[in-house]
C-alpha cells in the first residue's frame, strides 16, 4: 500500500477516488492508514471470495479516523462505476486493496476469464482515468 501511495502521489491528477476492498485476514488498519489519507472520496467494497472479504462497515471505521467522505457500496464493480460516475476529467479513480478486488473490477472491461494484459489493457485503463493497481 505504500508503494501504491507514492506511485498515485506522484501523478498528476485533481482529485483521488479509491474503491476499496480488503480481505478480512489483513491489516486493514494500515492499508487504510496508507491509502486513505491521500484520498478525497472513498467507495468501500466487498469482494466476493466467500468468508475473506472484510466487512464494509469494519473498512469504514477505519476510514472515518481519517476525516474522509466515504460511500458503501458493497458490490466491486457497482463500486468502481460509482466511483468512475463521481470522478472528474482530471480526477483518478484507484481501484485496490486485493487482488480479489481488482479481478473483479477488471470484469467491467474484459469479463470473465479473457486475459488481456499489457500494453492494450494499460492504454484502455489510461483512457478511463482508471487506475488498477495489483
Amino acid at each position: 500500500m505504500r508503494s501504491i501511495r507514492e506511485t498515485v502521489s506522484g501523478m498528476e491528477h485533481d482529485k483521488l477516488i479509491l474503491v476499496l476492498s480488503i480481505s478480512s485476514d489483513k491489516d486493514i488498519r494500515s492499508m487504510v492508514g496508507e491509502l486513505v489519507p491521500v484520498s478525497d472520496m472513498v467507495v468501500i467494497a466487498e469482494h466476493k471470495v466467500m468468508e475473506r472479504a472484510a466487512e464494509a462497515e469494519a473498512i469504514a471505521e477505519e476510514v472515518k479516523k481519517h476525516s474522509k467522505d466515504y460511500l458503501i457500496v458493497k458490490d466491486v464493480k457497482d463500486a468502481s462505476k460509482k466511483a468512475m460516475s463521481l470522478a472528474g476529467e482530471k480526477d483518478l479513480v484507484l481501484i485496490t486493496g486485493s487482488l480479489f478486488t481488482v479481478a473483479e473490477a477488471r470484469e467491467l472491461w474484459y469479463g470473465q476469464g479473457k486475459k488481456k494484459w499489457g500494453k492494450d489493457f494499460n492504454e484502455r485503463v489510461n483512457n478511463l482515468k482508471l487506475g488498477i493497481v495489483l
